[in-house]
């Protein structure tokens, strides 16, 4: 299985791929938002978005990969690109009053989604973020999977596609089933 990891200029991105590492039928290619050749996506099976600081706004490119590619080929947002995800799919998002940043936090799961088989319903995660997805003009074709106990989104996915966003970050020592969220994503 070939994954493309598109790195947003992040220092967790590889700590992404030393977890993804362990998974021995998943050859990784780690590529820039900025310097990706949009045609050589089909050469790739799975597609990961790393998180990154800024907003969406600031990654053109990897809009148009979501816009592209969520039809085709499974996709996981994390961090900023949860946030891409929501975004391309009409969403606003929100400067939180108080920032996250290395932060552990309960999540409870909502709706079902692959991403989260076999992780009980409440999950510690770790968080890193200063910016939130608004609920308010989601898409109908988005399902909000996981929330904190203050209703602030921590996972969508698609209700047709198999395309993910997780506002936390699954890699971190912090997200206890982390490396079964991942897993999850390569084995679908």
């Amino acid at each position: 299985m070939k994954l493309l990891l598109i790195d947003h200029n992040d220092s967790f991105t590889y700590n992404i791929v030393e977890v993804l590492r362990h998974f021995t039928n998943c050859e990784i290619t780690v590529t820039t938002y900025n310097n990706i050749d949009l045609n050589s996506i089909k050469n790739f099976d799975k597609i990961i978005l790393s998180p990154g600081p800024g907003q969406p706004k600031d990654y053109p490119n990897t809009l148009k990969i979501i816009r592209d590619f969520y039809k085709t080929k499974p996709l996981l947002g994390i961090c900023l690109g949860h946030q891409a995800i929501c975004v391309e799919f009409g969403s606003d998002l929100y400067n939180m009053n108080d920032v996250t940043h290395g932060i552990d936090k309960e999540i409870k799961i909502t709706d079902s989604s692959k991403l989260f088989n076999a992780i009980p319903e409440n999950t510690t995660v770790g968080l890193y973020h200063s910016w939130a997805v608004d609920s308010k003009k989601l898409s109908t074709k988005i399902s909000i999977t996981a929330t904190t106990k203050d209703n602030t989104i921590m996972s969508v996915s698609h209700k047709d596609y198999p395309l993910f966003g997780i506002q936390f970050h699954p890699e971190s020592f912090l997200t206890t089933d982390g490396i079964k969220m991942l897993e999850n994503f390569i084995n679908l």
